[in-house]
């Protein structure tokens, strides 16, 4: 079942009520709930499936574009509160011998750059994939692999590949992919943080990721334990500590022409959650804003988390008198069928002798 809002009861305890919902904003106009995909939380989508975050996720949803018309080279530049972030965007390239050295060919035209991962540093080598970025382009462990190799066409400016570090030194020396997307689970290094896997790479300023923010330099890397750190979608280049209304996003090179685009953040919404009739209103914490230039809005996931006065439990409550309110929206908890009268009515049956 789909709705705008979604309402999740803690089914062992019945009293922790966790809300998600997103609302969508273009200039001038009011705000507008996108829709979720489900009611349950482990279905939710990538970027907003995480339990309540201690950093807002920043992503950004669209293409690139170069400077003008025909150009062969762009740059994707995003300031927003903390964030200074700066891509750069080159059109399709390919490794080259050239007089017994390899090198990188001339970029060509593009019209367009979709900000995908498949677009950025990364790929499989043989059957090694890049931890950072399977999908990706340009990832090589053997001299030989090098000949004719696709390079990736988005790159972190402080971050480029070169025709010395294709095949130089070891995996996680390799240049960070520039993701603008919710990063799985099992990436590196959200997969050092979930505990999934082991990895061989440093846990100090040599790596990346620690220099960055990204890994705690004292990390418990054992299997199996996560680090709060493991629940936020977006790299630490990539997140704000906190959001504050009406702070000004500028962002560079996703509309035709390279064309800047501006917004401003939105002040909280208004939440107001009823139990049993008894009203309360809370504080919505962002999670993921997603960032649309092309289409001119901005997008914001919020969660809320409520410690209710009594227990209701699905499957045992036939009815359960929860409803949120989010500006003028709102919606109701939809209780499944409960299970208890037919297990009292099946017991009877036996009872009087009647078919299971």
């Amino acid at each position: 079942m789909n709705s705008p809002i979604s309402l999740v009861l803690d089914p062992d305890h019945g009293r922790q009520l966790s809300i998600r919902f997103r609302l969508r904003w273009r200039a001038g106009q009011e705000p507008v709930l996108e829709e979720l995909d489900t009611f349950q939380p482990l279905k939710l989508p990538m970027g907003d499936l995480a339990p309540l975050k201690a950093e807002t996720d920043v992503f950004v949803e669209g293409h690139a574009y170069p400077r003008a018309q025909g150009g062969t080279r762009g740059q994707v530049a995003l300031r927003f509160g903390a964030i200074r972030r700066v891509v750069q965007v080159i059109g399709r390239r390919t490794t080259v011998w050239q007089q017994g050295r390899l090198r990188f060919s001339e970029a060509e035209p593009f019209d367009r750059i979709p900000l995908a991962a498949c677009e950025a540093y990364g790929g499989v080598a043989g059957e090694a994939p890049y931890l950072r970025n399977g999908a990706g382009k340009g990832f090589i462990t053997e001299p030989e692999q090098a000949e004719g190799v696709e390079l990736p066409r988005l790159e972190e400016a402080d971050d480029l590949l070169t025709p010395e570090r294709l095949v130089a030194g070891a995996w996680w020396e390799r240049p960070r992919p520039a993701l603008f997307a919710p990063a799985i689970p099992m990436l590196f290094p959200r997969m050092a943080l979930f505990g999934l896997a082991t990895f061989d790479a440093p846990l100090d300023a040599r790596l990346r990721e620690v220099r960055d923010g990204d890994l705690p330099a004292d990390l418990d890397a054992r299997l199996g334990r996560a680090h709060p750190l493991a629940f936020q979608e977006a790299p630490a280049r990539s997140r704000l500590g906190s959001l504050v209304a009406e702070t000004e996003v500028i962002l560079e090179g996703c509309r035709p022409g390279g064309a800047t685009w501006r917004a401003e953040a939105p002040r909280a919404p208004r939440v107001v959650v009823t139990v049993d009739g008894q009203a309360t209103e809370l504080v919505a914490r962002p999670q993921a804003i997603r960032l649309r230039p092309e289409a001119d809005e901005l997008c914001v996931t919020y969660a809320v988390e409520h410690k209710m006065h009594r227990a209701f439990i699905p499957g045992v409550h036939a009815r359960i008198p929860i409803t949120t309110q989010v500006e003028s929206f709102v919606a109701r908890y939809d209780a499944p069928e409960a299970i208890l009268p037919r297990v009292i009515a099946h017991e009877r049956t036996l009872l009087q002798g009647g078919e299971p």
